[in-house]
């Protein structure tokens, strides 16, 4: 996928962050470092992707060239984990992603107006295909 595709962290309505640490366990970007703030992991069954994120506290995540199951997979553990919002550029309106409703009550609520709500994805192939839909 050639677009730009975004996580960003949400706590009681304000942008929060995360601890990196949790982002590189779950992609396990050990050795996929190519500067501080990029990734390009890649995986068993040939999927991953470029991936921007701070190198600390993690606000806000960029995927872009990205797909495959195992990186979809890895993208929904770290939105239920972070309880965070996927989202991309879309025309038709219907552009976030959540992993379980417990993230909803975090989001701002003009983001909920805003964005058309957010679906839900409990898995990869899910998430892949609000996202190709």
């Amino acid at each position: 996928m050639s677009f730009d595709i975004f996580l960003q962290c949400y706590r009681n309505g304000e942008a929060a962050s995360f601890k990196r640490a949790v982002f590189d366990e779950i992609f396990e970007t050990q050795n996929d470092r190519i500067e501080r703030d990029f990734v390009q992991p890649r995986y068993l069954d040939g999927s991953g992707g470029d991936i921007y994120v701070d190198e600390n506290d993690v606000q806000c995540i960029m995927f872009n060239h990205c797909g495959g199951d195992i990186f979809w997979a890895k993208v929904c553990e770290l939105l239920y984990v972070t309880k965070s919002v996927i989202f991309w550029p879309d025309d038709k309106g219907h552009n976030s992603v959540i992993a379980d409703t417990d993230a909803l009550k975090h989001l701002p609520s003009t983001w909920v107006e805003g964005f058309g709500g957010g679906r839900i994805a409990h898995n990869g192939p899910e998430l892949e295909a609000f996202i190709y839909s």
